[in-house]
């Protein structure tokens, strides 16, 4: 019996093995959940930073792409239809492929002001010669690009006058020509850690021809 009793008690834990094991358990555990929360906190900001850049990303590319594609047409009174300053711009383009539409449309960048700051809008409807000076109507369609900007500055290069030099302008209107660059910058409120990389677009050498 005697054998038994003492086989059986160096089999088993003593009560203090037990806590001590039961203490190494709740440490581990509690680590492990402290490291579980902060990969989670990581990855939340990851995400978030990752979203605020792709909107970046696709705010550009879609301003390069129109711009890129800016042709002159002469509206209903002979001008011609690129006309911008340093807060808005409007021009005629084809319309992207992924809007599923076709024709020539008018474009237009502009601000809207919030209790952010302002947002970047982009509206746009069917180009006719007889409305590229009005406001866009009922048949018009816009999104939001970005929100909550600061400032935007537009600028332009290029020849606003036959025989001068080619100068930057914060305002490109009665020009029968295209600017030969555009130059879009956009600041943000301090805090907001979006960042937005400088954006220099060169409308195709094709579209750049003088209106008879």
């Amino acid at each position: 019996m005697s054998g038994s009793k003492a086989q059986n008690g160096q089999a088993g834990f003593t009560l203090v093995e037990l806590l001590v094991v039961v203490t190494l358990i709740g440490m581990i555990s509690v680590a492990l959940f402290g490291g579980l929360r902060f990969g989670i906190r990581v990855w939340e900001v990851g995400a978030y930073r990752g979203e605020r850049f792709a909107e970046i990303e696709v705010a550009q590319s879609l301003l390069r792409r129109l711009l890129r594609q800016a042709i002159l047409l002469a509206d209903a009174k002979g001008d011609n239809t690129f006309e911008g300053d340093d807060q808005s711009l409007r021009f005629t383009a084809p319309a992207p492929a992924q809007f599923g539409l076709g024709g020539v449309y008018l474009f237009e960048f502009s601000t809207e002001q919030v209790e952010e700051g302002e947002d970047l809008i982009l509206s746009w409807q069917l180009f006719r010669a007889d409305d590229f000076d009005k406001p866009f109507g009922e048949n018009s369609e816009s999104r939001v690009l970005l929100e909550g900007m600061k400032a935007l500055s537009i600028g332009y290069f290029g020849l606003l006058g036959r025989g001068d030099e080619p100068d930057w302008e914060d305002a490109w209107k009665e020009s029968d020509t295209l600017p030969k660059l555009v130059t879009i910058d956009i600041a943000f409120a301090r805090g907001d850690d979006r960042i937005w990389p400088e954006l220099s677009v060169v409308p195709l050498s094709a579209s750049d021809i003088a209106l008879e």
